[in-house]
């Protein structure tokens, strides 16, 4: 068999994203950016937070409502299980994380 293709340079095999730097923080959606515009999250009418656990749960606030899931580390980005339903995506930024979930982009900072 052919070997795997050798990963990007500057991206190591785990993806370079050290979970426990993020964990036990609870980041707030500042911004959100949809199919390349970016709005103010108070547009958004109400809470969406993200608190991600060490032991791979996370917390996810969605419209006010907050929903336990769980995370695992997957390439470049952490992956959020949304209960079966969908996979959402956690990569890092200068500012703090985003939050992809199914195109709409929540652009996170630690409260």
């Amino acid at each position: 068999g052919a070997a795997a293709p050798a990963a990007p340079e500057g991206n190591d095999a785990a993806g370079s994203f050290d979970p426990a730097a993020y964990t036990g923080k609870k980041y707030v959606a500042k911004t959100y950016t949809v199919e390349g515009f970016s709005m103010d999250a108070a547009m958004l009418g109400a809470e969406y937070a993200l608190t991600l656990n060490a032991d791979q749960t996370c917390e996810l606030i969605v419209g006010g409502y907050p929903v336990q899931l769980k995370w695992a580390q997957g390439e470049g980005a952490l992956e959020i299980d949304y209960m079966g339903a969908a996979t959402y995506y956690v990569t890092l930024t200068d500012a703090g994380i985003d939050l992809d979930m199914n195109g709409m982009v929540l652009n996170m900072v630690a409260q």
